[in-house]
């Protein structure tokens, strides 16, 4: 098998069936009850790619995320994020499902995070009529941030990432797509 078939399978046994097991358990009595330092989330906010799929100016888009209350250190984390822009009058719009791990620490006023997602990449972008990048590919993303308390269960996210894909176009003069991207995101959580 081809050492980069293996590395997303990897990845997924890294990262998702710990999540999994996370999920299965139900919260303890007692002094195991207490250790739950950060409930679960939703968030919504602005997200912006350093680059387009060509390497030029960045991408704006949205993200929406989820976050598991805490057990054993860890959180489950899903996001959904969607960029769209242009590059020299050629549409752009990556599209990103991650699933993954988390580790977040409470304390008055303010959690602090790091997670390790993977998931997939979808875009639709074309150059020209004859060439597009129409695909789908393995993603990778680590990062992290700050979320400020405003009020009550209201917070509001810093959070920067890097992130990794394998998108192709399919015409061979198209070279040079950027694999590596940071992302920087901004918004409102909503802690339950």
């Amino acid at each position: 098998m081809h050492h980069r078939a293996i590395f997303p399978v990897l990845l997924l046994g890294i990262f998702l069936i710990p999540s999994i097991t996370t999920l299965a358990q139900s919260p303890k009595s007692g002094s195991e009850a207490k250790r739950v330092l950060t409930r679960s989330d939703v968030y919504v906010g602005y997200t912006f790619l350093n680059k387009d799929l060509q390497g030029g100016t960045g991408l704006n888009g949205w993200e929406l995320g989820f976050s598991t209350a805490e057990r054993i250190g860890l959180r489950f984390k899903a996001d959904v994020l969607s960029y769209t822009g242009s590059d020299n009058g050629a549409p752009q719009k990556p599209r990103y499902y991650m699933v993954g791990q988390e580790f977040a620490h409470g304390f008055p006023g303010n959690t602090l995070f790091l997670h390790g997602m993977i998931g997939i990449a979808h875009t639709g972008s074309d150059w020209d009529a004859a060439t597009s990048t129409h695909n789908t590919t393995f993603a990778t993303d680590l990062g992290g941030g700050l979320d400020h308390a405003l009020i009550g269960p209201v917070a509001w996210r810093f959070e920067g990432d890097y992130m990794h894909t394998h998108f192709t176009a399919n015409n061979s003069a198209v070279t040079g797509i950027p694999e590596n991207f940071l992302r920087f995101s901004t918004g409102l959580v909503v802690r339950f």
